[in-house]
């Protein structure tokens, strides 16, 4: 099954390859690139796995996620879940996780760039302590 793959260092959204069967573990730690993960759901049900430790590391890449209360440190990964929790194909096309993923950059101490996904072109320099401000007017648009 196709799983999507949000990628903050190089700024990319992909297809990927889950197992539609058997053990999904080995292929969502490869894609995350971790040896922990969590998931956490957006509103419209699909699981985003990401690493549960990206934020004890050294971080500089984050995505934010529309309708999530905070930005993810490392990979995230989009799959769905059927009424008995397993991992299914996420119902989120990639052209609408577009719409709604930025990519956050940590350029120093206090100091980050935000990228929109769907147009990495389109930046914008903030204080650290503005970013949740930030992404949360930008949600309510």
């Amino acid at each position: 099954m196709l799983a999507h793959l949000i990628d903050p260092e190089s700024r990319t959204i992909t297809s990927v390859e889950v197992p539609d069967t058997g053990d999904k573990l080995p292929a969502i730690y490869k894609h995350l690139r971790c040896d922990t993960f969590d998931v956490a759901t957006l509103p419209n049900g699909d699981g985003l796995y990401v690493d549960d430790e990206g934020l004890l590391k050294p971080a500089y890449h984050f995505i934010a996620v529309r309708g999530m209360p905070q930005p993810f440190a490392g990979r995230g990964l989009l799959l769905g879940m059927d009424a008995n929790g397993r991992s299914v194909a996420p119902t989120t096309s990639i052209e609408q996780l577009a719409h709604d993923v930025k990519f956050i950059e940590l350029l120093y101490t206090n100091v980050v760039v935000v990228r929109d996904a769907i147009n990495p072109s389109h930046e914008r320099i903030l204080p650290l302590g503005n970013v949740l401000k930030t992404l949360a007017e930008e949600a309510a648009e």
